[in-house]
């Protein structure tokens, strides 16, 4: 029910409750054999009765109105508290849009300054670029490598520095600093250790999934000679390099000091081949079946022979 119907009702009830009880005390008095003042005066105080009882409904009616604003005020701040929520949720989505527009932007930028790395191959006479450019380097470098190897020694100090002096002399002057195309993923991987959610691993996921073997390696190599800095501390934190360096081919010895300087635990085995049946047991499986065609070529071996001598008869 509407509040202007209830005001209606309210007023329209009044009045004839005032009309009905003046009607009975009319009724009651009559006949009236005079008029004046004084009969008017006891004629009006007889409303008292009246009088209280709409006093009592004012009263009961303002407490009713109390409680209905009160209520009123409950849906309001209800609907405010929603309107919030809503409004919250909104500006989460599109923080969340922001950012994907934004990772996906960099990411792109991070695709386009790879294509943009270039090497010059002097016995090809041409220039290298993007991931063959990288890979060229690469294998310049564990060429190069191949010279020092017989230094590492973990249980000698003294060779060990040598094996990791070359090794970052190496780094430096053959895996030359691509300088757009690392800082390029470095924005990236800070863009998203900025995020404060718990769906970070997400996008370090993404980024992970782009990479190819040799950019793995690059990286590597570049996290390595450079660990207490910005892309050092963004790529340990990302995981990128623990989840794929088992698998990129990368030295032994190398991971080994990648381990120490990083303080890492970066297996060095890689993901063990997965095998449906026990290497022994294929091997006498093996075994039994060509002892088995052997003997099934020895027995045919004098009929063979006999056929033989007939033909030739």
């Amino acid at each position: 029910m509407s509040i202007k119907k209830l005001q209606w009702i309210l007023i329209g009830g009044a009045i004839i409750a005032i009309g009905s009880y003046a009607g009975i005390l009319i009724y009651l008095a009559w006949p009236i054999n005079e008029v004046s003042i004084n009969k008017a005066g006891v004629f009006g105080d007889s409303f008292g009765i009246l009088t209280s009882l709409f006093s009592a409904l004012a009263f009961a009616g303002m407490i009713i109105t109390i409680l209905l604003q009160k209520e009123e005020l409950g849906l309001q701040r209800k609907e405010l508290a929603d309107t919030r929520h809503e409004i919250a949720a909104q500006k989460e989505i599109l923080r969340t849009q922001s950012f994907n527009d934004n990772f996906y932007r960099l990411l792109d930028y991070y695709k386009d300054n790879l294509s943009q790395v270039v090497v010059f191959d002097k016995e090809s006479n041409q220039n290298i670029s993007g991931v063959s450019a990288l890979k060229y380097l690469l294998d310049k470098f564990s060429e190069k490598q191949q010279e020092y190897k017989h230094y590492y020694n973990p249980h000698d100090e003294q060779l060990m520095k040598v094996f990791e002096y070359h090794l970052f002399m190496d780094i430096q002057q053959i895996l030359m600093k691509q300088g757009r195309y690392l800082r390029t993923l470095e924005s990236l991987l800070a863009l998203v250790e900025k995020r404060l959610e718990d769906d970070k691993n997400l996008y370090w996921n993404i980024i992970e999934s782009q990479l190819t073997v040799h950019e793995v390696k690059y990286i590597f190599y570049h996290t390595l000679i450079n660990c207490d800095e910005g892309l050092g501390q963004l790529v340990k934190c990302s995981g990128l390099i623990e989840s794929r360096a088992p698998t990129s081919g990368l030295p032994k010895t190398h991971l080994y000091v990648f381990n120490q300087r990083l303080s890492l635990r970066i297996s060095t085995k890689g993901f063990g081949i997965k095998k449906p049946h026990r290497r022994g047991e294929i091997r006498r499986i093996k075994r039994v079946y060509m002892e088995s065609q052997i003997k099934k070529k020895i027995a045919r071996a004098p009929t063979e022979n006999v056929v033989s001598v007939i033909e030739s008869q």
